[in-house]
């Protein structure tokens, strides 16, 4: 048995609204449900909500509070000094989820008392300089993103989110393969197929229109929502649903009325927890344009929901819609809007999509994904 300590920290930042919150809560949740070799110390700022968690009655855990860096953006260095003070003989292993947020970091030379550090990696975006994903301001922490990626050569492994992001590590931070572990990701089960009165209800309540077709995810630069735009007005669907952060929603619309398309588009921000199933269960279809991902989870949540998928070829995409997605070249809008049209007029393949894409779902679970984590715990220590 083995002291792990697990950093939900993600949960108490903007972060708990993302990708990288989905996976702290749904990882810690799974383990609290399979791991019975294992004591876990659970990892929260103090003077901070806490995060509630649904962890089983009988999981082993304990939490442990440190303080929280009073200049927000420089608690990755905060953390790199003081963590190695307070995780001191705290556990064998340590589990950090957050590797390139400037409000939090991990100790990467090491804790007294040797506990071995595991890093979640879910994409190397910062680490490219790509204008795709770095714009304006944000091209100034080039240097900083460089500087973390080489960090992660100090963990003792990393668990990443696909085959993609592991090929990415070892290309663009120099991670020995060894030390790399696939830990695929799953589709939380609320994202399921609903009855047609209940979708019916929350279209109304919504006001939405339909049939929709629907994009969920963030409008940083590597999503492609400018050429997607462009690939819609290209294209005879009537109704667009963009589920896009509040801040993103201005950009948007000019460039939608640049194109011509505005009275076909509704934007949604800060769709709930338990509005989100039925919004993938409504679509007629979901799109995922984007230009890199490290697994795309939005595929495995429309798939789970009945919902075909349109995406982009790219390798991530593939390693996770496999033959159950259509695919399109993201930087040929011409060719995007072909496919997004053939599936949007073609009832019959959206049918046998759908069934294709609630197969591919169900491979993918979140106990599973413990399972896995946990081998590479034992590996570690």
């Amino acid at each position: 048995m083995y002291d792990v300590l697990y950093d939900v920290r993600p949960l108490q930042t903007a972060s708990r609204l993302r990708g990288i919150g989905t996976v702290t809560r749904q990882l810690i949740e799974a383990l609290s449900r399979v791991d019975r070799e294992n004591r876990y110390l659970l990892l929260r700022w103090s003077r901070r909500p806490s995060p509630e968690l649904a962890l089983a009655p009988d999981f082993a855990h304990r939490w442990l509070e440190v303080s929280r860096c009073p200049q927000r953006h420089l608690g990755w260095l905060w953390d790199r000094v003081l963590l190695a003070f307070a995780l001191s003989r705290r556990a064998e292993v340590g589990h950090f989820l957050s590797p390139f947020d400037l409000e939090m970091g991990w100790p990467s030379w090491g804790v007294i008392g040797g506990m071995r550090q595991l890093v979640m990696a879910y994409d190397t975006h910062p680490l490219s300089g790509s204008r795709d994903v770095l714009q304006g301001k944000h091209r100034l922490l080039a240097p900083l993103f460089a500087w973390m990626g080489g960090q992660l050569r100090a963990a003792a492994a990393l668990t990443c989110i696909s085959h993609t992001t592991a090929d990415d590590v070892h290309a663009h931070a120099g991670v020995p393969r060894e030390r790399l572990h696939v830990t695929p990701l799953a589709v939380d089960a609320r994202f399921t197929v609903r009855h047609q009165p209940e979708i019916d209800r929350f279209c109304a309540r919504a006001e939405l229109q339909r049939p929709y077709l629907l994009y969920v995810g963030g409008a940083n630069p590597n999503k492609n929502l400018p050429g997607f735009l462009e690939a819609i007005a290209r294209t005879d669907v009537p109704h667009v649903v963009l589920a896009v952060p509040s801040s993103a929603r201005g950009e948007l619309e000019a460039r939608a009325g640049a194109l011509g398309i505005s009275g076909r588009l509704t934007f949604l921000s800060g769709v709930s927890d338990e509005d989100l199933p039925l919004l993938y269960a409504g679509a007629r279809q979901v799109a995922l344009p984007s230009l890199q991902e490290g697994f795309g989870l939005p595929v495995l949540e429309a798939m789970a929901s009945g919902a075909p998928v349109v995406c982009s070829d790219i390798p991530a995409l593939h390693e996770v819609g496999a033959d159950a997605a259509a695919y399109f070249p993201p930087r040929d809008v011409a060719l995007m809007a072909r496919v997004i049209g053939g599936v949007w007029g073609d009832a019959d393949r959206r049918a046998a999509m759908r069934a294709a894409g609630l197969v591919r779902a169900g491979a993918f679970t979140w106990d599973a994904c413990a399972h896995k984590v946990m081998e590479v715990y034992r590996s570690s220590c």
